[in-house]
């Protein structure tokens, strides 16, 4: 491994920790409600939590609340309570990450699987329904927000099966529709989504915290905004179906036939913007993929890279962005000779259609960027997803360099046709460049970084 190489990972070591340190969620959500202590003094509260970051922001708001807090259900992932410390492992030293651990007695826990519902999802769904009715006029009700919250809440209306949904939810993914459009379709086929949590809530106020993992951070969208009111309406959910040709699709007949029945005015709407029952509900976003660049600025600026530019807000095609993005940055030209980084935040997609490849988009990202920078010396990119799971693989993401194409091609793997193949993770693997991290509990998109080192530097 030469210099550079140990450098570029030492470094890239250092950012993922650092992201993922300044993004823990029980750290951000006792921050937040401590400098709104007063808000929380004179009552008590019943909570709610459902996401990945369900157990950290729950142990969080308990540290504050303190006796205040009644009672609550949290719905979580497997593998929340693990006693292992995780690491993350991109080529250099592992380090700790303190998210897990216990809650408090008065908890009841249930677990649901992500990304695709199953039965346990509807049951711990159904059971948070039944919580919330619960809950008097006399006392709040916090509700803790993550991403991976919509699939964990998937509760079907009458007339839609668990399958059709996971079936529709799944298929749209496949095909790249933005989470927008995914969580449009599921407000108006699910009982929980869409502003019907809060709506069938009795509480005099109704707090919702949340960990942001959707660009622009909109409240109707994150985990299809149980508790905020919905814009969007059956038409236009209807019109995503038939936008990626799902309408005759047989799996999806029972959404279909929701959707048609709900724009012909035969089932209610959603809860709109501006109805009064909403005034009691306040959102406060505690973190966001804001929050993970400025903590990846800080961390290359610490490492003696300057940093030329942050971008975040980014969607799209992975590979197409990543292309574009790193032919774009090594045509920039440095203010000085020198170690200089750009950053690059946001959520891409990828569209499997029927590949039968391993990966998700930021190890599509790394892949396609590795081709654009095959040969070039000093010229690195680190790319995670900060949940840690980036598509159905144990890898979060990938470091990558000039030499990368060259290392996997000797090992028997073809970049280019990885790349068609929606195959990134094997290519990755192959050239020994995967970034793991094990489940973070936590989500706040992907973050991206181009290393270069001038000659002179």
């Amino acid at each position: 491994m030469s210099a550079w190489q140990e450098e570029l990972r030492a470094v890239s070591d250092r950012v993922v920790r650092e992201v993922l340190e300044a993004v823990e969620p029980g750290w951000l959500v006792e921050r937040s409600m401590r400098a709104r202590a007063e808000e929380f003094v004179g009552g008590t509260w019943k909570v709610v939590a459902f996401g990945k970051a369900s157990v950290a922001m729950v142990r969080g708001a308990a540290k504050v609340l303190g006796p205040r807090l009644l009672n609550g259900v949290v719905v979580a992932g497997d593998g929340s309570f693990d006693a292992d410390v995780d690491e993350v492992d991109t080529g250099g030293t592992p380090g700790p990450r303190d998210w897990r651990g216990s809650l408090p007695s008065t908890f009841e826990v249930l677990f649901a699987d992500h990304p695709r519902p199953t039965a346990r999802n509807v049951d711990a769904a159904r059971r948070v329904e039944s919580f919330v009715r619960e809950v008097s006029a006399d006392e709040g009700l916090l509700v803790l927000v993550s991403g991976g919250g919509s699939a964990h809440l998937t509760l079907p209306m009458e007339g839609v099966s668990l399958d059709e949904i996971a079936e529709t939810s799944s298929r749209l993914m496949r095909v790249g529709a933005t989470i927008r459009e995914i969580n449009s379709v599921r407000k108006h086929v699910e009982r929980l989504k869409g502003g019907r949590l809060a709506g069938m809530c009795n509480a005099a106020a109704i707090e919702v915290i949340v960990l942001s993992d959707v660009i622009g951070d909109p409240l109707d969208t994150i985990a299809s905004g149980p508790c905020a009111p919905d814009p969007t309406t059956f038409a236009e959910a209807l019109g995503v179906l038939t936008r990626y040709r799902l309408r005759d699709v047989p799996m999806c007949a029972g959404v279909v036939r929701m959707l048609e029945r709900g724009t012909r005015g035969e089932v209610v709407e959603t809860p709109k913007p501006g109805d009064p029952r909403y005034s009691r509900v306040r959102h406060t976003i505690v973190g966001n993929n804001t929050t993970a660049l400025d903590a990846a600025r800080k961390a290359v600026e610490a490492s003696g890279f300057s940093v030329m530019d942050v971008r975040g807000g980014i969607e799209g095609d992975a590979a197409t962005v990543a292309q574009r993005w790193v032919r774009e940055t090594l045509q920039a030209k440095a203010s000085a000779s020198g170690r200089h980084a750009w950053i690059l935040g946001g959520e891409t997609t990828v569209d499997v259609e029927q590949s039968t490849g391993r990966g998700g988009p930021s190890q599509e990202f790394a892949l396609a960027a590795s081709m654009e920078i095959a040969g070039h010396e000093g010229v690195g990119v680190l790319v995670f997803s900060t949940d840690g799971v980036d598509g159905p693989t144990a890898n979060a993401g990938a470091v990558i360099d000039g030499g990368t194409e060259d290392i996997a091609s000797a090992s028997g793997v073809d970049a280019a046709r990885g790349l068609v193949n929606h195959d990134s993770a094997r290519v990755l693997e192959a050239a020994g460049c995967v970034v793991r991290t094990g489940p973070t509990g936590t989500n706040v998109n992907h973050v991206a970084v181009l290393f270069r080192a001038d000659r002179r530097g």
